[in-house]
């Protein structure tokens, strides 16, 4: 499979699309996009489209690259830290429950539902009980 790059750039009500090395064309919608793109490269280079695989790089304007780009990173970064945060509260339930809290007190003092600590305890019936781990 034959792979290429479409630089797409927003140019009035149409997305202007270059591949570097073949040629341009246009779509209405980002969606078509690659699909304009492949037929391209099968057009001007007499192959079978299902034979080209094409990646797309769209663009708008520096400000809103910029502005779509820092959404982005900043998305990576809430769910890493919704990540620690998920592990973080599992090893506070366990804590709590080493501790011989009951489930409605951990799940209190946790901010979760006393029924989402019996989830978080109970043990995996595949691998067999849970072992409680202890952090210091």
């Amino acid at each position: 499979m034959s792979e290429y790059r479409a630089i797409a750039r927003r140019e009035g009500r149409w997305w202007a699309i270059e591949v570097p090395g073949v040629g341009w064309t246009q779509a209405r919608r980002l969606d078509q996009v690659e699909h304009m793109a492949c037929d391209l490269v099968a057009s001007m280079n007499d192959v079978d489209p299902s034979t080209v695989s094409v990646t797309v790089e769209a663009h708008v304007s520096d400000e809103l690259d910029e502005l779509r780009e820092r959404a982005a990173s900043l998305g990576r970064e809430a769910e890493e830290a919704t990540a620690r945060a998920q592990s973080e509260k599992r090893r506070l339930v366990h804590e709590l429950q080493a501790a011989n809290l009951p489930a409605r007190d951990i799940g209190q003092l946790a901010g979760i539902s006393h029924q989402r600590v019996s989830q978080l305890t109970k043990p995996d019936r595949a691998s067999g009980p849970t072992e409680v781990v202890t952090y210091r």
